[in-house]
């Protein structure tokens, strides 16, 4: 078996080439490399593999495994490795393994001679460590302890009572040596302190002769994590607090929560049937697209007629609505769990195989990074494997084209109202690929002041459905919440003075013991909120001359500001085009759609390139 095994769970990136004799277990290097990229995995990782295979005289297709380091290490380097040989591994139709990136520093340092007791000790980040201590002799390793997570005095004074001396080593001594001074300590030279090739493929031998290097199904296979994330810690030590008789109904109630939102992954149906009985309807070039942004993990395919052939959603809602709001964190690990049963079932749905794609379309930026990684890690690793061209796509472009599913005859020029989460904006679409931004927010976005709002009721999350719905029953006029920037004389948008005096509103009222009618209050804000994207939207169609208006985003499925549009606009004669309610929110056919037309006029993207927490919108001058 000839593995190609990655790592990046630190500040090195290290890659083999080894051919593995499944039934002795003993592993051959070919070729192995190791860089030190700092934070800059994502750029260097695919470049060296492709170097490391022509070192060797072989091609991806040569390849007949994949293994990846699963850390314990940084979480983010952890998820570019873990992303990218998952790519890899669908891409090339192999197995994939994991291999734990403690045991290959302990192999790097048997592999040098150190024998007796071992202490390896990584930097967790946070002033902690992973501390795990082996048994070197002739024969191997023997790991004595399980992964975890500890501060670098706690770890000392516990191993400070070994009988045997320990050699220590891993790259949390370059911060935390002298808590491992004097006996029973030795420091190891400092070249042993991360993995290099020979031990990955030595870790990797040995997981696998032992099955501990998983099943091989790269659905199945998840990073290392020691603890959980702020969060849930947060969650986990007000659940403990919960002590009062009278609050272990609802203690019990939160527990249940977790347990079933632990299982609420789901993939939606596709928007398109029958593809797999009249795939030969279709018409080439088919681009699979992947979107990963922020709590949705998406994949769609289209073709070159633009129709949908599968477009498949992993909704992480569930387990957000816990905090309150997307937690990063947890977002970026349930991407990593869900984004290859995402992509494999929209293959399926789709009837296609990765042989028929014409390149692999993923949204780049902008968005939470640690999202972004993971699709980005995944669409390029799969494109190295198969030879596709990869396209970096703009979120923010993917919402303007979701119009072009409700009018596929749209053209430029027209104005588009941008609303979401992370998002307010009015864009001047002066031609597909050329826009210019009339104006933003100042600083919170509308999704975001909705969610703010709602978890200041205590109404939960996502919070613009839920205060829509209370909406309907309440008087817009009750309060007099202020109108932001309404007459600035510009196009741009400021959301905290709003939702500051929301929240002061519901404090006083708190304060003062007096109810909240939760239906007038909803309606009220809803209508300051609208009243200045209606307002401003018609002063940015009067600016540019514009007759249409075009809306996106997760706040653009808002039935106030959709209905207050159509009404405002239309009878100024602006005629307004609102994509359906499903195609608001974060999904991939429209990231394939400007995948498309990128694929079209020859735009490639770099298997170096990396996510953009903030990306401008192009623009031809």
């Amino acid at each position: 078996m000839r593995a190609l095994a990655l790592d990046t769970a630190s500040t090195q990136t290290v890659l083999a080439l080894a051919d593995l004799d499944e039934i002795s277990g003993e592993a051959t290097l070919l070729a192995s490399c190791q860089v030190d990229a700092p934070r800059q995995a994502n750029q260097v990782l695919l470049a060296r593999a492709a170097l490391l295979l022509e070192e060797a005289g072989l091609v991806t297709g040569d390849v007949d495994a994949v293994a990846v380091g699963r850390g314990p290490g940084s979480f983010t380097g952890v998820r570019i490795g873990v992303a990218t040989a998952k790519g890899i591994a669908c891409g090339l139709g192999v197995a994939l393994y994991g291999v734990s990136t403690l045991d290959s520093v302990a192999w790097r340092a048997w592999r040098a001679g150190v024998r007796g007791r071992l202490g390896v000790v990584a930097d967790a980040m946070r002033k902690e460590v992973y501390p795990v201590r082996y048994e070197l002799d002739d024969a191997g390793i023997t790991r004595l302890d399980s992964d975890t997570v500890a501060k670098p005095a706690q770890v000392a004074q516990a191993w400070a009572g070994e009988e045997d001396d320990i050699t220590l080593t891993g790259d949390g001594l370059l911060k935390y040596a002298e808590f491992f001074e004097g006996a029973p300590f030795a420091l190891a030279p400092e070249e042993l302190w991360l993995p290099d090739g020979q031990a990955l493929v030595s870790a990797f031998a040995r997981a696998f002769a032992t099955g501990k290097a998983g099943s091989g199904d790269a659905a199945a296979l998840v990073p290392v994590y020691t603890r959980l994330s702020d969060a849930e810690e947060n969650e986990q030590a007000r659940l403990a607090k919960m002590t009062d008789p009278r609050d272990a109904q609802k203690r019990e109630r939160l527990q249940r929560e977790i347990e079933r939102t632990d299982r609420a992954m789901r993939v939606s149906r596709p928007k398109s049937e029958g593809a797999t009985e009249g795939a030969a309807t279709y018409e080439p070039p088919f681009i699979l697209a992947i979107e990963s942004s922020c709590d949705e993990t998406a994949a769609a395919v289209i073709d070159g007629g633009r129709d949908v052939l599968a477009d498949c959603i992993a909704s992480q809602i569930d387990f957000h609505k816990r905090f309150g709001g997307v937690v990063p964190e947890i977002a970026s690990r349930k991407h990593t769990e869900a984004i290859v049963p995402t992509v494999m079932y929209t293959m399926e749905q789709a009837g296609l195989g990765f042989d028929d794609l014409s390149a692999v379309a993923c949204t780049i930026g902008p968005g939470l990074v640690g999202a972004l990684v993971v699709g980005v890690a995944f669409a390029k690793g799969l494109c190295f494997a198969t030879g596709l061209p990869f396209i970096g796509v703009n979120h923010l472009e993917g919402h303007l084209y979701a119009n072009r599913y409700v009018d596929p005859t749209l053209e430029p020029p027209f104005v588009a109202l941008l609303v979401s989460g992370g998002h307010t904006m009015l864009v001047h679409v002066r031609g597909w690929g050329d826009y210019e931004v009339l104006g933003s927010t100042l600083d919170d976005a509308v999704g975001e002041a909705f969610d703010k709002v709602a978890k200041a009721l205590e109404l939960g999350y996502p919070g613009g459905p839920v205060l829509s719905r209370y909406a309907k029953d309440g008087d817009a006029k009750a309060i007099a919440f202020p109108r932001a920037m309404m007459h600035s004389g510009d196009l741009r948008f400021s959301l905290s003075g709003l939702k500051t005096a929301v929240i002061t509103y519901i404090n006083e009222q708190n304060k003062a013991g007096m109810s909240i009618d939760i239906p007038d209050l909803a309606a009220s804000f809803t209508a300051a909120v609208v009243d200045v994207l209606v307002a401003k939207s018609l002063d940015a169609c009067k600016q540019t001359g514009s007759r249409v208006l075009c809306i996106g985003g997760g706040v653009a499925a808002n039935p106030d500001l959709r209905e207050a549009l159509a009404a405002s606009l239309g009878k100024r004669g602006i005629r307004v085009i609102m994509p359906e309610l499903s195609d608001c929110a974060d999904n991939a056919s429209m990231i394939a759609s400007v995948g498309l037309d990128l694929f079209e006029a020859g735009e490639r993207t770099g298997l170096d390139a990396d996510p953009q927490a903030h990306m401008p919108l192009r623009t031809r001058e």
